[in-house]
């Protein structure tokens, strides 16, 4: 619905899909995010701007610190777990969780060394928006240092992305640089 709503306003979108079961964040964002801007991004004088979901948003600050992309413009993140998550704490240590969700799992955790938590700050507009309800993320480990703007609305987790209220606030935070109307 996101990436519908984004067409509508002329945005180009490039859906990236990827499987967390059997790679970590780096693989991901090597093998997969980098793969598909070097096919699909070839205008370099074009502004990029991610909008992303859960890990995705690790996927991409990783990413950005390891690789040099020109024309950067804004980063929106949805539902981040940008310092670990509570949930991936609990699920890690479950041999049939991580076999399903793969090894970004443990990278996602809430202890100090895991890779959300040495992963440095981006030099980009970013953008958060957190679930009020959601069980995976919390608010407060959404939040990045560095976030331009952030906002929290009454939703869960899975769904985010498809929030009217959600999708009206990305639109604004890519042309304006906030949230606000």
């Amino acid at each position: 619905k996101i990436g519908l709503k984004l067409v509508k306003n002329n945005y180009r979108v490039i859906n990236i899909n990827y499987s967390s079961k059997n790679n970590s964040i780096e693989n991901i964002a090597e093998n997969n995010l980098k793969k598909e801007l070097t096919n699909k991004y070839t205008d370099t004088d074009e502004k990029i701007n991610f909008v992303t979901h859960s890990m995705g948003g690790i996927i991409v600050r990783y990413f950005l610190t390891n690789n040099n992309l020109a024309n950067i413009n804004r980063i929106i993140m949805l539902a981040p777990p940008n310092q670990g998550s509570e949930m991936a704490n609990k699920w890690s240590s479950y041999k049939i969780v991580t076999d399903t969700i793969g090894p970004a799992l443990k990278e996602m955790t809430t202890e100090d060394s895991s890779l959300v938590n040495t992963l440095p700050n981006l030099n980009f507009e970013v953008g958060i928006i957190a679930g009020e309800y959601d069980k995976k993320v919390s608010p407060e480990l959404a939040k990045l240092g560095e976030m331009k703007d952030f906002i929290i609305f009454p939703i869960g987790h899975t769904w985010i992305m498809n929030d009217n209220k959600v999708i009206e606030a990305t639109l604004n935070f890519l042309s304006k640089g906030n949230f606000s109307n």
